[in-house]
């Protein structure tokens, strides 16, 4: 499976720290997503720039403890690069009201 990163673990040296290798990562884009600050929210016609690398069930459980996700700071979810799908790490509840240009998201 392929990780979608947008934050600080797109730092190849940081996140060897976690899974003891250096991850090959490639340069990717989600699209519909807009980043505001340390997450990502749906929101049609824009993109999130990020880096994606292979991971195991292993490595994800590594990153789902660094993310959270076990006392609910955030989820995993599927997104959709230009070459397949990932997942990537959302916070949860949220609730951001998206303002872009004037107009309400």
């Amino acid at each position: 499976m392929r990780l979608f990163v947008y934050g600080t673990l797109m730092d190849e040296e940081y996140t060897k720290q976690f899974i003891g290798r250096k991850p090959i990562m490639e340069s990717a884009r989600v699209n519909n997503f807009i980043r505001i600050g340390l997450n990502i929210v749906e929101k049609p016609q824009y993109q999130v720039e990020g880096k994606v690398f292979e991971v195991n069930e292993e490595d994800m459980e590594i990153f789902d403890k660094y993310e959270g996700v076990n006392v609910g700071l955030y989820k995993r979810i599927k997104v959709q690069l230009e070459d397949g799908e990932a997942i990537a790490y959302q916070k949860v509840n949220s609730n951001y009201k998206i303002y872009v240009s004037g107009m309400k998201g």
